[in-house]
């Protein structure tokens, strides 16, 4: 009765949001993308101002992203940089709505990078940072309150972060090295004012390969939180980049004391003690990873990596190829998909002289990872 009132279609855009996250709940894919892609039709007509229609294109995208349809949920993440496009042009001077048109680039970007389309992708995160940079590359403090003036240094550092990345999987080094450095720089501006702040500042500083500036971070973490778990779990990956084997074991220990019941702790320490050649404790803690809450695990992939684990101490470092096939056998029932398990049980049954076996697991393993890679 009324197509272009705002308000009614507003309205009916955020039921629409609203039923599609229940169906979600619900395990109703099909219908929650039903209900997300009505948002995102009505909203299309709406004057932009609410934020909703970014939230249904978001809410749209994740799905079709996590369906592997990375082609859907490019347009839809086209259609939600479009609508925010115009609220940054008509506010040019507000530093929030610039924040927001410059994350819905990043996001493009992200995705074009996960779809393989690099140069699409670098394109998307330069986008990104010139948005910002006009905004914040001077020496001016930017008009804004201090969240938001925060959350934007924070986006730009992520930006970078991850343009970094594109431009090394682009084979472009010296680009790479010269955004790590920026990233690096736009990282030391944030200031924490929390443990939890320092450690984020010191987790992005880790995946920026600022190794000491990470470990100062992720100490005072500790130091002003010293029951929290997440910080010595991410000082342990600096140590064993750096190669210090017994601080990284020091801390997953303590990480493990501090939350008992977290699988992927039990997995790193098993990976440490590996390195270590400490190989009865490392089966031992993927064995403890395997009983940790199994019906969290419902689709059965981190079970799977342990016991994937366990066959490669078994064929690797102790030459037990025998029950190293077991261990993949058990690892390919939870995932049978999986070829990287297929390729190594394949290698087992070779290294056993069981030559049909090794050749069934190699052949199925090879075509898989065609699938996957023409998917």
């Amino acid at each position: 009765q009324h197509p272009d009132n705002a308000q009614i279609l507003s309205a009916l855009g955020d039921d629409f949001i609203a039923l599609g996250k229940l169906q979600l709940k619900a395990g109703k894919t099909a219908a929650a993308t039903s209900s997300f892609q009505a948002a995102v039709d009505g909203l299309r007509k709406v004057p932009i101002g609410s934020g909703l229609f970014m939230g249904a294109c978001h809410a749209l995208s994740d799905i079709h992203e996590q369906a592997g349809r990375l082609d859907e949920a490019i347009r839809v993440q086209r259609h939600g940089i479009e609508a925010v496009r115009d609220v940054t042009d008509e506010f040019p001077d507000q530093l929030r709505y610039r924040t927001m048109t410059a994350g819905e680039h990043y996001r493009l970007g992200r995705l074009l990078r996960a779809h393989g389309q690099l140069d699409e992708a670098l394109a998307a995160y330069r986008d990104a940072i010139e948005l910002m940079d006009e905004k914040m590359g001077g020496d001016q403090s930017p008009d804004g309150t201090a969240e938001q003036v925060r959350s934007a240094r924070s986006a730009r550092a992520s930006f970078y972060r991850d343009m970094t990345q594109c431009l090394e999987n682009l084979g472009r080094p010296d680009e790479a090295a010269k955004a790590r450095r920026k990233a690096i720089e736009l990282v030391g501006q944030i200031e924490p004012e929390s443990a939890g702040e320092w450690r984020q500042r010191g987790k992005r500083y880790y995946d920026l390969e600022a190794d000491e500036k990470a470990l100062a971070d992720l100490s005072k973490a500790i130091e002003l939180r010293p029951e929290y778990a997440s910080p010595r779990r991410q000082r342990s990956w600096v140590y064993r980049r750096l190669g210090n084997l017994e601080l990284a074991l020091a801390d997953v220990s303590k990480a493990i004391e501090l939350n008992p019941s977290n699988r992927e702790l039990n997995l790193e320490r098993a990976k440490i003690c590996r390195d270590l050649r400490q190989f009865d404790q490392a089966l031992e803690d993927c064995q403890h990873a395997i009983g940790i809450n199994p019906d969290n695990d419902r689709s059965g992939s981190a079970r799977a990596d342990a016991f994937a684990l366990r066959g490669d101490i078994y064929a690797d470092d102790l030459s037990q190829n025998e029950q190293a096939v077991i261990e993949y056998s058990r690892a390919i029932e939870l995932d049978p998909d999986n070829a990287g398990y297929l390729e190594k049980r394949g290698s087992a049954y070779q290294a056993m002289g069981d030559t049909e076996r090794a050749s069934a697991d190699l052949e199925k393993a090879s075509r898989l990872g065609e699938e996957q890679v023409g998917s």
